[in-house]
């Protein structure tokens, strides 16, 4: 459910970087929806190419503490997860090939080519070394099939992840934009969001771009722009979550009542949890990069992140980047990758037969 949350509010806050990024001085919040309204109306295809770069800097009396915290740190010291590919609307298709590269002692690549359509997707399983005995040999360099309907049918929780309702490309569109009404309504972007020009922006050469800005939020802005989340957006949003047209998307498992019932209801209690959060949290940078072609669509985008929390006198730093290029929108998709065939795929059932039935499947 948690996972389904954060896709969701993510899809959300896309959206709002698409309105604000297409705004000038003169623009009105209501252009600005309707142009980001009709920019995601139009997106039918494109090819995607996305890099995010993390780095996790641990304390040393945790490292010390648990050696398998010491083993994670290393993974986590520098880590790049890198994704190609092609997306269409109708008929559904998307295509990824997914490259996480693990720094450290470790120094590896692991590459994961996947296949999504309508109704199932494709993974490639690739060869790791590290996990030799733990994957059948038979496998590495073919493709698991998982077909949504027969996931259904073997776990009660997998028919809402997978039903045709929740993976509906048009409602996750309203949703987001039902979402982004209400963000926009209030919150003044004349606070959190810089207009640039090219030169200022420093876009990657190949990025088409008419619109450049820059969201941020700065350390100076935290307790205000938690105030306006958490009194005003927040009891707003989950009342449009609760709408019965995104009932699909969000699952039985989701609560209104129970939702709002979380959120702090006084000053009193915002005011004890932003004390907490100022001694805890110090963000360095957290800004956004946004570049919209002369049709409204984002071509490029870059977030950069530099924040430490501190816990007992201790720090966890957390440092990285996440940058993503869109080019041949809505034109002829370029599909990649090899078509699996009986050859080359494995079923959940043949799966099932090379680990037994105790896997739970």
């Amino acid at each position: 459910m948690r996972k389904r949350w954060t896709a969701i509010l993510s899809l959300a806050a896309l959206c709002v970087m698409i309105v604000l990024a297409g705004c000038t001085k003169s623009a009105t919040p209501e252009e600005l929806l309707n142009r980001a309204l009709e920019a995601s109306k139009e997106l039918e295809s494109y090819t995607f190419a996305s890099e995010v770069k993390l780095n996790v800097e641990l304390p040393e009396s945790l490292l010390q503490e648990d050696p398998s915290t010491a083993m994670a740190a290393g993974f986590l010291s520098d880590i790049t997860l890198s994704a190609n590919g092609v997306y269409q609307e109708e008929p559904a298709k998307m295509e990824m090939t997914l490259d996480l590269k693990l720094g450290g002692d470790v120094g590896m690549t692991i590459r994961v080519p996947m296949i999504m359509e309508q109704d199932r997707m494709w993974v490639k399983v690739p060869n790791i070394p590290m996990l030799a005995g733990l994957i059948p040999q038979d496998m590495v360099g073919k493709y698991l099939e998982l077909d949504f309907e027969e996931l259904a049918a073997m776990d009660p929780q997998a028919e809402e992840v997978f039903s045709p309702e929740a993976m509906n490309v048009e409602t996750q569109k309203q949703l987001g934009i039902d979402v982004m009404n209400v963000l926009m309504k209030h919150f003044d972007e004349e606070q959190y969001v810089e207009i640039l020009n090219e030169e200022e922006a420093e876009l990657p050469e190949d990025v088409e771009a008419s619109d450049v800005l820059r969201l941020s939020v700065k350390q100076d802005q935290l307790e205000e722009a938690v105030n306006i989340l958490v009194m005003d957006a927040l009891p707003e949003i989950i009342d449009v979550l609760a709408k019965p047209e995104y009932a699909a998307l969000l699952g039985d498992s989701f609560d209104a009542e129970e939702a709002k019932s979380e959120l702090p209801t006084t000053d009193e209690e915002i005011q004890e949890g932003m004390d907490e959060l100022k001694e805890t949290l110090v963000i360095n940078e957290l800004s956004t990069l946004i570049a919209l072609n002369e049709d409204g669509h984002t071509t490029y985008s870059d977030i950069q992140f530099d924040f430490a929390i501190t816990q007992e006198g201790e720090e966890m730093l957390f440092n990285g980047s996440a940058s993503s290029t869109m080019t041949n929108i809505n034109g002829e998709p370029a599909f990649e990758l090899e078509e699996p065939t009986e050859d080359n795929t494995v079923t959940i059932s043949q799966l099932q037969e090379m680990f037994g039935a105790g896997m739970g499947f």
